[in-house]
C-alpha cells in the first residue's frame, strides 16, 4: 500500500488553480483530476500516528506559480519553501521519502508549441490539518490535525 501525507488545498484554491490551468488543458496529454490534487510532503511504509502536530501557529502555505514540475514534460503547481514549512516536514511521523511540494496537474507528451510557460499565481492558505493519503486507489484514509 502506499501512502503519503500531504495537504489537501481548500476548494477556493483548487478553483483558482483551475482558471489557471485553462490556457495548458488541450495541450495535456494527461491531466490529473481536481479531486486528487494533493501537495506532497513524504511517503510512508506505514500508516501514521494519528496525533496531532503541535505548532505554535498554523502553517500558511503561498502557490507562487504553474510551470514545469520537477519531471520533465510535467506541469505543476510550485510551492513557496519557507522555514515554517520545513519544521512542518520535519515533525511528520513515520516518514519514510520526502517529496517535492507540488501539485503535478498533468504532463504533456511533446511541449506545447506556447512551450511551458511560468504563469504566476499569487494564493495563500492556511493550513489546519494533514491528509493521510493512499494513492491507488486514491482515497484519504485519516487526518492529522495540526494544534498551536
Amino acid at each position: 500500500m502506499s501512502l503519503r501525507i500531504a495537504i489537501i488545498p481548500p476548494k477556493q484554491v483548487i478553483d483558482k488553480i483551475t482558471d489557471a490551468l485553462l490556457p495548458y488543458s488541450a495541450s495535456l496529454s494527461f491531466q490529473s483530476n481536481d479531486n486528487t490534487w494533493h501537495i506532497p510532503l513524504s511517503t510512508l511504509q506505514h500508516m501514521p500516528s494519528l496525533t496531532p502536530i503541535r505548532h505554535s501557529f498554523h502553517q500558511t502555505l503561498r502557490i507562487l506559480s504553474i510551470g514545469e514540475g520537477q519531471d520533465q514534460m510535467s506541469l505543476s503547481v510550485r510551492i513557496q519553501q519557507s522555514p515554517s514549512l520545513t519544521a512542518l516536514i520535519a515533525s511528520l511521523p513515520n516518514k519514510s521519502t520526502l517529496c517535492v511540494p507540488e501539485i503535478l496537474l498533468g504532463s504533456f507528451e511533446q511541449v506545447p508549441a506556447f512551450g511551458i510557460l511560468d504563469t504566476p499565481l499569487t494564493i495563500t492558505f492556511s493550513v489546519r490539518e494533514l491528509a493521510v493519503i493512499q494513492i491507488d486507489p486514491y482515497e484519504i484514509i485519516g487526518t492529522i490535525p495540526i494544534t498551536p
